[in-house]
């Protein structure tokens, strides 16, 4: 099947095993604590502000930094490793009227693409940094 199609699928699918694996652990354990505490966390994602950061002149700054424990995966019987990263993702938005949001955004900005499931190779798909604008009216 084409990844790209069903990269979205492939990725539930995954973090769906991952938990149904750990709920099994801790049913089938006698001391729970200790299946906890060996889990491994492959990715950690910084909150963004509750609140937009408001800046001079209404400007609105939003940040959120993540960072991604590295993947060892086995793809219909291929074992890949997807390596760890960290990114960050940057909004700037501005409200000149009660309606009208002018807003520009930047996802991965901190490297030009990499890799989120898949084993290496020439068919493996990398998310690439986009930057991109985003006008919202208000009815």
């Amino acid at each position: 099947m084409n990844e790209t199609v069903w990269s979205s699928e492939f990725l539930a699918q995954e973090c769906s095993r991952t938990f149904e694996t750990l709920w099994d652990s801790i049913n089938a354990a006698t001391n729970k604590l200790d299946v906890l505490a060996q889990f491994q966390l492959r990715e950690l994602l910084v909150p963004k502000w509750k609140q937009s950061k408001l800046l001079a002149h209404g400007i609105e700054f939003d940040a959120r930094l993540r960072y991604v424990d590295t993947l060892h995966n086995n793809n219909g019987g291929a074992v890949g490793i997807v390596p760890s990263y960290t990114e960050l993702d940057l909004r700037a938005g501005w409200r000149p009227t009660r309606r009208l949001e002018l807003a520009i955004v930047g996802h991965n900005l901190l490297h030009a693409h990499h890799p989120e499931f898949g084993v290496a190779g020439p068919m493996r798909q990398e998310i690439e940094r986009s930057v991109y604008g985003w006008i919202t009216w208000r009815m």
